[in-house]
């Protein structure tokens, strides 16, 4: 279980992550696995929170996956922060 301070460092380092797939691979997102995501409750939360603040997008490409995209908020905040 990771501490108040480990989970914004997780969200920030998962945003940052988007950001650089963003513009990389032309518009792309992360995806993972279903059960993969269930399997690693922090990271699943973390990406719950950014979606929350809409600054990624969760996307359904196919039944057993789930891609995460940044948003215009979300590129907004990382570059701010940068």
């Amino acid at each position: 279980m990771l501490d108040g301070k480990e989970r914004i460092e997780l969200r920030s380092k998962l945003l940052q992550e988007l950001y650089n797939i963003y513009f990389e691979k032309e518009g792309s997102g992360k995806k993972y696995s279903n059960e993969d995501l269930r399997s690693d409750s922090e990271t699943n939360l973390a990406y719950e929170y950014l979606e929350q603040k809409h600054l990624l997008e969760k996307r359904f490409p196919g039944g057993r996956y789930t891609e995460f995209i940044i948003t215009a908020h979300g590129i907004d905040e990382v570059e701010k922060n940068s």
